[in-house]
């Protein structure tokens, strides 16, 4: 786990200010500020100016991050997904709430009963607008105007199931389509699954699949990030254009998926990172020995740490990881360039 967290279950940027909307005046309905708020799933402190990597890129960032004020000590206040955004939006902390897990965080007693970011806007007569993956669970009345649900494809898909990247090696493919699978988004034409079916790419989140077509000049039909990107400037350049005595002061909500795994973006972006050339982080010897999976869960009797049945989730991955490569310095360079190339 890195030390720098400035997204939640990853990295999180709020930028907070008067948007700039065709120089109005402020009055009474325009005089608070807007709040543009932007996160990324599972991003950590890979990002220039904060030490996590030195050969990551990320330029806009360090756009913002020099536009404003950088929170270097910044965590998390739970490591996973659903309960750390919880946190986040209510700002009621886990063992307050009871939320630890990924059960539907407004099914708790203290949460339903309490306010979310959103709603204390709305309340506050904000207009509130979202897209992408903000709360684990949406609820839908919490915004006025809400884009694209969470999507995390692009995905391999054979006609009936999502599959991971047909480059991604076993024995890490057999994981699954979302954490099992890495690689650049480029045609899968010719492509199968070891069973023969034709491979080719979709979209759509759980909902519904949208074909994703690389064309013939390599570039691709957006993803569902570029789908929000672009979704959420639509929508600025909207507000921009309302006229100053409809203007409501907003609140804006953007949920970026990447890194979130399956780490499948564009080639380019890895083309940035050649692999032989990826520097490795320092690992200690027996760094996991006092970890969680060893000490708070306990073991069977007679089980041995990290056997299959006994093994955390992010010791099966690494595990799976290194066995689908020559070495463990082969496996993290392959996947630490997917990493890098899913931020930049």
């Amino acid at each position: 786990m890195h030390s720098c967290f400035l997204f939640a279950c990853g990295t999180i940027v709020i930028a907070m200010g008067t948007i700039c909307m065709a120089a109005a005046k402020p009055n009474d309905t325009t005089d608070r500020p807007n709040v543009v708020f932007i996160i990324c799933d599972d991003l950590n402190d890979y990002i220039e100016g904060f030490k996590g990597h030195p050969q990551t890129v990320t330029p806009n960032m360090v756009r913002l991050a020099d536009s404003g004020v950088r929170f270097t000590q910044a965590h998390c206040n739970i490591p996973i997904c659903g309960p750390s955004r919880a946190c986040l939006f209510s700002g009621i902390y886990p063992h307050n709430s009871g939320c630890y897990g990924f059960t539907k965080w407004d099914t708790y007693e203290v949460l339903k009963n309490s306010r979310t970011l959103m709603d204390y806007f709305r309340e506050n007569k904000y207009y509130t607008v979202g897209t992408g993956k903000l709360l684990h669970h949406m609820v839908r009345g919490e915004w006025k105007n809400f884009g694209n649900r969470a999507d995390y494809g692009p995905f391999a898909y054979d006609g009936k199931d999502n599959q991971p990247h047909p480059d991604t090696p076993a024995p890490y493919n057999e994981i699954g389509p979302v954490d099992g699978s890495f690689g650049p988004l480029v045609s899968l034409e010719g492509r199968t699954t070891p069973d023969g079916k034709p491979l080719m790419w979709r979209t759509g989140g759980w909902q519904s699949v949208d074909k994703l077509t690389i064309h013939p000049s390599g570039e691709n039909d957006p993803t569902p990030d570029e789908k929000n990107g672009n979704w959420a400037v639509e929508q600025l350049q909207a507000l921009a254009a309302t006229k100053a005595k409809n203007r409501k002061p907003f609140f804006m909500g953007i949920g970026f998926i990447r890194p979130h795994t399956p780490l499948i973006v564009p080639q380019r972006f890895f083309d940035m990172f050649p692999v032989d050339e990826i520097s490795l982080p320092a690992i200690l010897d027996g760094d996991i020995d006092d970890t969680f999976a060893q000490t708070i869960r306990g073991l069977p009797e007679g089980k041995e740490p990290n056997s299959e049945r006994t093994e955390d989730m992010g010791s099966k991955l690494f595990r799976k990881l290194v066995e689908s490569y020559d070495s463990r310095d082969e496996a993290l360079r392959h996947f630490i360039q997917a990493y890098l190339a899913s931020i930049a």
